[in-house]
């Protein structure tokens, strides 16, 4: 390389080895000397930066976060590290191929709203996510579904006509679950669907004090 036609001046060599530090991986780590003889020719000489080798070792083994906000523990900034990338995955589907086959629709008005209604759909997942975890309840959305889908009642009705119902049986991630909705609902003002309705009607008899028992994130 050295001596070919386009790296016959100083400033030429220089530049190029400036270039390979800059593209290399450790080329902070390698320092580089050019010298030149009285005869014209190029010497070209390279160690370890013993320094820098030194200074890079430090943070060998170790995860290194910078922020401006002194107020967060170790703890607290990892968990907002790994969260960086929450917002920018929402809106994934905004920026590919949205996956909504089979279409049954051919205009473009309808295929407009049924995007319109999946776009809808998956804020409201974001939103039940949201509240969930802040409630310390982390969840899917899809996980909640599920959970919640293997609720079973029974119903007995009596020769009178009248009849009551009870749960057959509850996991306790389910209670958690259902406690947890009942917290959300408690704190929107704006529910038009009465906490106490949903409290003889929906949820187990004593799922509350039960919920409180369980740890925040039953198996």
């Amino acid at each position: 390389m050295v001596g070919q036609k386009r790296y016959r001046s100083e400033k030429e060599i220089n530049c190029r080895i400036a270039t390979q530090l800059k593209r290399s991986t450790v080329g902070s780590l390698i320092k580089v000397q050019l010298t030149t003889t009285h005869e014209g020719k190029f010497n070209l000489a390279w160690y370890l930066d013993g320094d820098a080798l030194q200074a890079a070792g430090r943070g060998d083994g170790r995860y290194l976060l910078v922020t401006n906000d002194f107020s967060l523990s170790y703890p607290q900034m990892l968990a907002l590290y790994r969260k960086k990338d929450a917002i920018e995955k929402r809106f994934e589907v905004c920026k590919q191929d949205l996956k909504v086959r089979p279409l049954f629709v051919h205009s473009d008005e309808r295929i407009q709203a049924m995007l319109l209604v999946n776009m809808i759909a998956l804020l409201v997942y974001s939103l039940i996510e949201r509240q969930a975890e802040q409630h310390g309840l982390c969840l899917t959305a899809r996980q909640m579904i599920e959970r919640i889908s293997t609720l079973q009642i029974q119903i007995i009705e009596a020769w009178d006509g009248s009849w009551t119902w009870s749960w057959i049986e509850t996991t306790d991630g389910q209670v958690l679950l259902l406690a947890t909705i009942l917290q959300v609902l408690y704190e929107k003002p704006r529910v038009t669907l009465s906490t106490d309705l949903i409290m003889c009607y929906l949820l187990p008899e004593g799922v509350l004090a039960q919920a409180d028992s369980l740890p925040t994130q039953p198996g």
